[in-house]
């Protein structure tokens, strides 16, 4: 199931769901019963588009462009302000499929999550890795107690999305 972060930590609540990976169980209160653990970080990366001439993630390269954010979290806005600060005008996305495309169609560089910047990546495209955005944390929010079958699997979750750090509960 695929869904915005409060109406799956919402499921998991009510027993409709056994658990969810969200970016906002840090950023908000959990339901009681409900109990959250960081998978890792989510780096956010740059994708470059075929159609954009940008080869670096040097202030200069960002200097006077629009740049398309989006993130699955609620850091939209310092987001914003980062591009903000590297000379870029930000333009919000409301989806991570609406930022790849308008980036394709504008010509734009689209700032992202790179676990879903890799799940849009074309061959055409271009994966620029900076460390000036951080990224938001995911985590696994389960009932609690969460069944250690799912804590077994958070390794291998953070390893297969790319993701940084984790294991500390939220």
């Amino acid at each position: 199931v695929v869904d915005h972060g409060p109406r799956l930590v919402d499921w998991v609540a009510e027993g409709s769901l056994d658990a969810a990976f969200v970016a906002i169980a840090g950023q908000i209160e959990l339901p009681k019963g409900v109990t959250g653990q960081v998978v890792g970080v989510d780096r956010i990366g740059v994708l470059a588009p075929a159609t954009c001439d940008l080869h670096s993630t040097d202030r200069r390269q960002f200097a006077g462009r629009t740049v398309i954010t989006y993130t699955t979290d609620y850091s939209g806005e310092e987001l914003d302000g980062r591009v903000v600060a590297l000379g870029a005008t930000p333009y919000r996305a409301a989806t991570a499929e609406t930022a790849v495309r308008l980036g394709r169609l504008l010509g734009h560089p689209v700032v992202m999550p790179r676990s879903l910047l890799r799940t849009y990546l074309a061959d055409s495209d271009r994966e620029l890795v900076t460390p000036r955005f951080g990224g938001p944390r995911l985590s696994l929010v389960t009932r609690v107690p969460t069944a250690p079958y799912w804590k077994s699997a958070l390794p291998t979750v953070g390893r297969e999305l790319g993701l940084s750090g984790g294991s500390a509960h939220t």
